[in-house]
């Protein structure tokens, strides 16, 4: 996620700071890991219906909650990030090529606020986009449920493809003039039925993996048939990476993610410090997403730190390391306060 914001949209850094690379061909290389990187999208997805569904099985989920969990992670960086932003990076410069990131903070009102707080509009930080397009998928749950829990894995399958082909195709195409113009004023329309594709059909596919258990399915053929290897392994990662950018893109994720999520959770078992980091980071990682962009795209001050190291592998490393921390001092932030108000109402109590 993280490459691709910064490795993918070189229109919106700063045009002083361009990245650079030791050769063009290492820029050429970074460019294409980014375009790849918007993956991480329906990885996500596919990941949160997996989860939803093992979790529904075990009668440990509750769509309801969960949803206000995501909100109240979203209210704590809105809550902090969004009032430095109006406070202290008004009236920017415009420093990129793409002057809208420039100008997010430069005006007020009380409606784009509240759009924003709910997450229907996504104005103060475009990447936030896909947020209420979980929660969209979130709401859904149960209506999945109920449509993939008597089929087969194949057929289950098709329902994902021909779902992921009408949101894709028909859905939207409803709302031109040629045939209901009226749907394209209809935000339950455009929310609930004109989904996020195919991203949206990346949480069915989840949902359909985890009711047969087929990663582990998939694992063990894998193992059998001597594929499971880190040979194997980074050679499955790079035929998705080739098949994505040069033959079909993210309309076959539904197909790509299993096979990462497979041979992605093997090679980073392997090596104990990189499945170490990786879990340190996964704990913040809803944090990271909702912070990174202010560092790279919204915030002058902070995006010159950070791209003022220029090379573009350093820059993605001193992002991370940033958003991170920054991560970790919000949540600590919040821990500090509970802490003061749970202590104040024990003293009350007493």
């Amino acid at each position: 996620m993280l490459a691709h914001h910064l490795w993918a949209f070189p229109e919106r850094l700063i045009s002083d700071l361009p990245l650079t690379s030791m050769t063009p061909f290492g820029m050429q290389i970074a460019m294409y890991i980014g375009w790849y990187g918007k993956i991480c999208v329906s990885l996500f997805m596919f990941l949160g219906g997996y989860g939803s569904y093992l979790l529904y099985k075990q009668k440990k989920f509750d769509y309801i909650e969960k949803i206000k969990s995501l909100y109240l992670s979203y209210w704590k960086v809105f809550a902090v990030f969004i009032p430095i932003g109006f406070l202290f990076f008004q009236g920017q410069s415009d420093y990129s090529a793409n002057t809208a990131v420039c100008h997010v903070f430069d005006h007020y009102s009380i409606s784009d606020f509240l759009a924003n707080l709910t997450g229907i509009r996504t104005s103060y930080n475009g990447e936030w986009w896909f947020f209420f397009s979980y929660v969209v998928v979130l709401a859904t749950f149960p209506i999945v449920v109920k449509i993939i829990e008597k089929g087969s894995f194949g057929i289950n399958m098709w329902i994902v493809c021909v779902y992921e082909i009408l949101v894709t195709y028909v859905f939207p195409t409803f709302q031109t003039d040629n045939y209901f113009p009226s749907l394209s004023r209809s935000w339950l329309y455009t929310m609930l039925v004109c989904q996020s594709a195919p991203w949206c059909a990346s949480f069915w596919c989840g949902c359909v993996f985890a009711k047969d258990h087929m990663l582990e399915r998939l694992k063990h053929n894998l193992d059998k048939a001597g594929l499971l290897n880190s040979f194997a392994a980074l050679a499955g990662i790079l035929v998705t990476f080739f098949l994505r950018i040069y033959v079909v893109g993210e309309e076959a994720d539904i197909f790509y993610v299993p096979i990462i999520c497979i041979y992605g959770t093997y090679l980073s078992n392997r090596v104990n410090v990189v499945k170490r980091c990786l879990l340190k980071l996964g704990e913040h990682s809803t944090s990271m997403w909702l912070i990174h962009s202010f560092l790279i795209y919204y915030f002058y001050g902070a995006a010159k730190f950070i791209l003022g190291v220029r090379h573009v592998l350093l820059v993605l490393i001193i992002l991370i390391l940033n958003t991170y921390l920054l991560s970790c001092i919000t949540n600590n932030f919040y821990l500090w306060i509970y802490k003061v108000v749970h202590s104040k109402n024990l003293q009350m109590k007493k």
